[in-house]
């Protein structure tokens, strides 16, 4: 399951001394015993999370031996269940949890990306890694307006091809999109 509650959940648990074997989208072994807690529920509005610390790992290392590119996520899930992807089992494991495909918003985006430019210089292409960018338009849109202006990196990202249209792809060409 998503990590960011039940770390948080965990923690407060084990800190209060309390039945932290019990925390939700864990398994532990506690006193012989294990305990195969159920998921949580999915955080519905990613918008709420806060940025990836990329300080965390030695981020001009890791950029420079990729040739300046940095992945960067904006979604959770992918709303199609293909037979050759696991986002089927994904889908099954998460049912009644909420909705299994989630993004950020592109205000969220933009806010998240102008970080990562003006904190570290050394990013100069990014690899959006959702497993579906365009799938909402008004959203492409709305992160169109204002991406070259306050971001302007080059990227790459992946789309379904039964998605794309000449507006979509003339919009990501325009934005910086090469790949």
């Amino acid at each position: 399951g998503e990590g960011e509650l039940a770390i948080l959940e965990f923690l407060e648990s084990f800190e209060k001394k309390e039945e932290y074997w019990k925390t939700k989208n864990f398994w532990f072994k506690h006193e012989g015993q294990t305990f195969k807690n159920p998921l949580n529920n999915l955080i519905s509005n990613l918008d709420v999370l806060p940025a990836i610390d990329y300080e965390l790992f030695d981020i001009d290392k890791y950029v420079n031996v990729r040739s300046g590119q940095l992945d960067y996520v904006s979604a959770r899930g992918c709303p199609f269940a293909c037979s050759y992807c696991v986002n089927h089992t994904l889908m099954n494991l998460n049912k009644d949890l909420g909705i299994y495909a989630r993004r950020k918003s592109a205000k969220k985006m933009i806010e998240e990306l102008k970080e990562i430019k003006n904190r570290f210089p050394l990013v100069k292409y990014l690899k959006i890694a959702d497993e579906h960018f365009i799938i909402n338009k008004v959203r492409l849109k709305e992160l169109a307006k204002s991406y070259n202006t306050e971001i302007g990196l080059a990227f790459e990202c992946d789309v379904r091809a039964d998605f794309c249209d000449e507006e979509t792809i003339k919009t990501l060409k325009e934005m910086g999109c090469d790949k």
